[in-house]
């Protein structure tokens, strides 16, 4: 096995003050994009075998792309402020969606989704997704609520790619698209997170 490429020194040390605007938007795209790289890949493994390994393995890929969804949100909104609070935030998919909502306005969620969430992120932030426990023993995957959360990431991502977050926003920062996507999403609120 091939050793890790070493990380040049000038770039192990490049403070994130030293990012241009571009820089910074290039951060948040990338966030973005792996968000949905992620939701595709759960939307995938799901669609492939409905056995309880499979589904647990979807429902974490599912709470991973939302969590980079939401942080890539922040970024745009104001990537300054939160650049420093991701890590803090963790991996509280709950959390970081009320913060996203504080950031652009929104109003709260409403509590059937909220209750959803909150069992997703739970589950998402103790690592009950990934790693094998009691919780195997006594829970079906498949019998966790996901369908609302999956068909309300559909809406926003729509939304996201609708206002192409290329206008400034209130850091100055703004979603720049993938180029070759043109500002098209192939998440659909329409389809339901595969049985």
């Amino acid at each position: 096995m091939s050793e890790p490429l070493p990380i040049p020194l000038h770039l192990r040390t490049l403070g994130e003050s030293s990012l241009t605007p571009a820089g910074k938007r290039h951060i948040a795209n990338s966030m973005y994009m792996k968000a949905g790289a992620f939701l595709q890949a759960a939307t995938l493994v799901r669609s492939k075998d409905g056995s309880e390994h499979t589904d647990w393995v979807a429902l974490h890929l599912l709470c991973q792309g939302i969590e980079l969804f939401l942080k890539a949100l922040l970024l745009f909104g104001d990537y300054d402020q939160y650049i420093k609070r991701l890590k803090a935030l963790g991996h509280d998919i709950s959390e970081i969606a009320v913060e996203a909502s504080k950031l652009y306005g929104l109003k709260a969620i409403r509590p059937n989704l909220k209750s959803e969430l909150d069992e997703l992120s739970k589950l998402y932030r103790n690592h009950l997704l990934r790693y094998g426990s009691a919780y195997d023993i006594l829970v079906d995957p498949r019998s966790i609520g996901r369908d609302r959360v999956f068909h309300r990431l559909c809406a926003a991502i729509r939304t996201a790619g609708r206002a192409d977050l290329r206008r400034k926003t209130t850091s100055g920062y703004g979603y720049t698209g993938d180029p070759n996507r043109k500002g098209r999403h192939s998440y659909h609120a329409s389809r339901s997170f595969p049985a």
